[in-house]
């Protein structure tokens, strides 16, 4: 029996027998792995993560009830212990497999991504911070501590014409409270392809995971995504957004800039964990067809 096995089964016995644990995946936050008897185990590699499973672990189970799409209900979870001094969540494991990057949009999964972001966007936001969710707004000094943490290495690796431009977008997003002016919505705050589950063989859409990122916030964050996938359709889905919300008259602004902001946050994640070889791959795609491209 491996460590990690013989650990989770003293910590959880009424989960046991776990089986033989396979590795599944490694990010920044947590490495998963899955049991032979069905569990998906998330263990945390740092606060974050930790601060993450809490709020899952509160609000799941509550928000299931209002999506049509299955998300993983966690069946056990322990915020500290030993050998996992970052928390350790469980939850059985959905059928499907995350959709494949490049797939491109098809209209089985436009209909079913549109559905689960109006269910989402749908739920009271009182019940959800009642559930455990926890409110999450960019604010401008936040996007400040941003631009000092990004500063040295986008000076060193940008062209000057190239630096003058991110300054000069700077200059302008840190003055522009459209950012922070928005009726907040539950947000999954990380649905990109890996996080959705498709049943091949149908194909159908058929389950969405890892719900770290949470929160009652700007569902422009959600909409920002899908441009991951393709424009077009990442432009469908906010038309389809701006019709049930037609007073939010700043909803696409505010998508253009959670995109133009999704790399340097990548960036700022990279560089904290002293991680160059990420660092210089979302600086890539900054040039290839991210914020720079654009400027």
């Amino acid at each position: 029996m491996t460590p990690l096995r013989a650990r989770l089964e003293r910590l959880f016995p009424a989960l046991t027998p776990f089986g033989p644990i396979q590795p599944l995946a490694r990010g920044w936050q947590s490495a998963v792995y899955e049991s032979q008897s069905g569990w998906i185990i998330r263990v945390g590699l740092d606060a974050h993560a930790q601060t993450g499973y809490a709020r899952q672990w509160q609000a799941l189970k509550h928000l299931s009830s209002h999506l049509t799409l299955p998300i993983p209900i966690p069946a056990a979870f322990k915020h500290t212990a030993p050998g996992f001094e970052h928390g350790v969540i469980i939850h059985p494991k959905l059928p499907g497999t995350p959709v494949p990057w490049g797939m491109g949009p098809k209209p089985w999964f436009e209909d079913a991504l549109k559905g689960f972001l109006r269910q989402l966007r749908a739920i009271d936001t009182a019940q959800a911070l009642q559930y455990g969710l926890q409110p999450h707004t960019i604010t401008a000094s936040r996007l400040s501590k941003l631009r000092q943490n990004l500063h040295t290495t986008l000076r060193h690796h940008l062209s000057n014409v190239q630096w003058a431009s991110i300054e000069r977008w700077w200059g302008s997003i840190l003055v522009d409270g459209r950012l922070q002016s928005f009726r907040p919505t539950v947000i999954h705050g990380d649905l990109w392809t890996g996080n959705l589950l498709m049943e091949a063989s149908y194909p159908r859409l058929c389950g969405v995971i890892d719900f770290g990122e949470v929160a009652v916030g700007d569902p422009a964050i959600d909409l920002a995504i899908q441009r991951y996938i393709d424009g077009d359709f990442a432009q469908r889905l906010l038309h389809d957004a701006q019709n049930e919300r037609p007073w939010d008259i700043h909803l696409k602004h505010r998508t253009d800039h959670h995109w133009d902001l999704r790399e340097l946050w990548g960036l700022e994640t990279a560089l904290e964990r002293a991680d160059m070889e990420e660092a210089l791959q979302s600086i890539d795609k900054l040039r290839a067809w991210g914020l720079i491209s654009r400027l």
